[in-house]
């Protein structure tokens, strides 16, 4: 097992919004995100991280912007397979007609 952390970079723009961090799985899907299974990790405040366990496999992690839409307000990213640990920031963009818009980066 490896450590994945994100982290939420503070930013004005939906400051008040939480983002739902889902995972991809093979059991206990919660959710079907581009046709991929997915369990319900956490929750991300503005300005916080959190860190939790993955496969060495490869896997895909989503950032759900908007609870009531989330199959078409989120962002996917592909995390390859390894053996070490991975960090990845999200953040919105100022976006009023995509519902502010988060993105994943590394």
């Amino acid at each position: 097992m490896r450590h994945l952390t994100i982290v939420r970079k503070k930013k004005f723009v939906a400051c008040g919004m939480k983002v739902y961090v889902y995972l991809e799985t093979r059991v206990d899907e919660d959710i079907v995100l581009d046709d991929i299974p997915c369990k319900k990790i956490d929750f991300l405040k503005n300005g916080k991280s959190i860190t939790f366990d993955i496969p060495k496999q490869a896997i895909n992690v989503f950032v759900v912007y908007d609870k009531f839409f989330p199959t078409k307000y989120n962002c996917k990213f592909l995390i390859p397979e390894g053996t070490e640990d991975v960090i990845l920031f999200t953040t919105p963009r100022y976006g009023l007609l995509n519902g502010n818009p988060f993105e994943l980066y590394r």
